[in-house]
């Protein structure tokens, strides 16, 4: 490949950081989110595609495609103008606590999950981070049928993956359950459980939250070999989540 046409790809790629991610939900408007992209979204298009046209007016075929994907990535990432909620929606955005210890990822084709690493040296031991964001069952779960899912359904589930990993190709590793319960984090209902996952070359244990944020369903999953850490870093980006809601009428 011409070394000036990976320049420019990279170039276009390297356009979009991601530091948050966000998302907004409502009954009667699922894909309000992935409206028509603003006038800004479409001209970075336009000016990416200008730009590769006048310095090579003979790309090759397969830097011709690069460009192309590379264009359309840029054009799904671009910030646009947020609908106004309707009632009964929820947007939820959880954005990078210290952009200086932390380093952000999102799914390019989705503004609800992201991955943060922590930065070498930043932490107490190695870390990690995942964020989701989807559509809540309901705006108000019911207690019991959460106690009943942390107590029931979720001790089942861990069951059937170490069963699963038993007969797999990989035999010897396990996921401990060592609670799962039902509390509040942010003032919403949420699940809270801890698992240790043994078998590799060094137990890693697992801090997540489930919270039921009115329209929206956050899932907060922390990762670390010390648990203390998993859940302290857990913490640390369910208080970075921001959240507007727009309650139903009554």
């Amino acid at each position: 490949m011409n070394a000036a046409a990976t320049r420019a790809v990279l170039a276009a790629l390297a356009l979009v950081k991601p530091a948050s991610i966000g998302y907004g939900i409502g009954w009667s408007a699922l894909g309000r989110q992935f409206s028509l992209f603003s006038r800004q979204a479409m001209k970075s298009v336009v000016l990416v595609f200008s730009a590769i046209d006048r310095t090579f007016p003979r790309l090759p075929l397969q830097v011709a495609a690069i460009a192309f994907f590379a264009t359309l990535l840029l054009a799904t990432l671009v910030v646009y103008p947020a609908a106004a909620q309707a009632p009964g929606s929820t947007r939820v955005m959880i954005r990078n606590p210290d952009v200086a210890k932390w380093a952000g990822s999102r799914n390019f084709f989705s503004t609800s999950s992201s991955e943060f690493i922590c930065r070498p040296l930043a932490c107490p031991a190695a870390s990690k981070v995942t964020a989701r964001i989807s559509a809540s069952p309901t705006r108000s779960p019911d207690r019991q049928a959460l106690a009943k899912y942390a107590s029931q359904t979720i001790p089942a589930a861990v069951e059937q993956a170490n069963l699963n990993a038993a007969s797999s190709l990989a035999p010897g590793r396990k996921i401990e359950r060592l609670s799962s319960t039902v509390t509040e984090m942010r003032g919403y209902p949420a699940i809270s459980q801890e698992m240790r996952f043994v078998g590799g070359k060094e137990p890693v244990y697992m801090s997540k939250v489930t919270m039921f944020v009115k329209s929206a369903l956050v899932n907060i999953a922390s990762f670390s070999p010390s648990r203390e850490t998993a859940r302290r870093n857990r913490d640390l980006f369910a208080g970075a989540m921001q959240v507007e809601d727009i309650p139903l009428p009554r």
